[in-house]
């Protein structure tokens, strides 16, 4: 199979998950979770002209690619392409490197092959079995900022976005990663949720009314300090469906660690992304981020891997380029 030409490059972010409103059925038009993109770290895919097939970068990679084609429902030969992965945070650490780089290689191969029709955030993600339980980052790779996903129907994998709003441009977000620590993935998750199923969900309308009423407006209005608090208490409240899976409301006692010692710094607005183990805190600027992450890198030396982050207020890049030209789209 022949495609482009040219060299086509794709460049997203990452995804910070703050929790899910509910974990139990969700009733149709409910608020499903929220998160927000972040610039770093990034996921950078290559595909040029080749000779054959060759997948280079990430284990996961070769099977993504194979996903693809069996997505496009052909009888294909063989790909006249190299693919490569320059950049891809760790797996299974909360950032949803997963998903970004699923959808990077289904839009970048897109492009590539000249696929005509544009396909919308829910079918790139279909075709890359993506997007099932929160379709955060689906719509996060399309048009970045901070998101809100809902159900659509009566099947609880059945979502779509309900808000999204830039950030102000100064917050920053420090990450911090005990190293060599992950988070629940493939099967473990899904018996996760599996036995959370029939839970409770006493704090969904809780959660709903933070994002509605206190998250949201606080972003619109660039109130850091409302912000700040309304996304620890959203958290600490989505955390408690899973204190008896995870013995607390966040990975283990490492990330419980790192959440207080930043708190006890006076950064208010920390938690968890995810399953974890990844703690975000969020910073009013650039500044306050570098002294936060050289409190924790004299705490943490050696024990933690640590970013500091804009917010990735835009979707996803795709560069096409032929010598010295340059074009840029989203996703197609």
């Amino acid at each position: 199979m022949t495609g482009s030409e040219n060299i086509i490059t794709v460049e997203t972010g990452s995804r910070i998950h703050f929790g899910l409103t509910s974990v139990a059925a969700r009733r149709p038009h409910a608020l499903g979770g929220v998160g927000v993109m972040i610039e770093q770290p990034a996921t950078r895919v290559v595909i040029a002209p080749a000779q054959g097939l060759t997948v280079r970068g990430r284990p996961q990679a070769s099977q993504l690619v194979q996903m693809w084609r069996s997505s496009r429902g052909e009888s294909i030969e063989q790909m006249d392409c190299a693919v490569e992965i320059l950049e891809s945070p760790p797996a299974h650490i909360g950032l949803g490197s997963g998903t970004q780089l699923a959808m990077a290689l289904a839009a970048g191969l897109n492009r590539f092959f000249g696929t005509k029709n544009r396909q919308s955030p829910a079918d790139l993600a279909r075709s890359m079995n993506r997007g099932t339980r929160s379709s955060i980052g689906t719509y996060g790779f399309f048009y970045g900022g901070f998101l809100v996903d809902r159900v659509t129907g009566d099947s609880q994998s059945t979502l779509e976005l309900a808000h999204r709003i830039d950030v102000p441009a100064d917050w920053r977000m420090v990450l911090v990663r005990g190293r060599d620590q992950v988070g629940r993935s493939g099967a473990a998750e899904q018996r996760a949720f599996a036995a959370l199923r029939g839970a409770d969900h006493p704090n969904e309308a809780r959660l709903s009314e933070l994002i509605r009423d206190d998250i949201l407006p606080s972003i619109q209005q660039g109130d850091f300090d409302r912000f700040c608090g309304a996304i620890y208490g959203y958290g600490r409240l989505s955390g408690e469906y899973y204190r008896e899976l995870q013995g607390g409301i966040y990975h283990g006692e490492q990330t419980q660690a790192i959440v207080d010692a930043i708190r006890q710094a006076g950064f208010r607005g920390v938690g968890q992304s995810s399953w974890g183990p990844t703690v975000f805190a969020w910073c009013p600027n650039e500044c306050e981020a570098r002294k936060l992450h050289h409190l924790i890198t004299s705490s943490w030396t050696g024990k933690a891997d640590i970013w500091i982050s804009s917010v990735r207020n835009r979707g996803v890049a795709i560069c096409e380029r032929s010598g010295c030209d340059v074009s840029s789209t989203k996703a197609s």
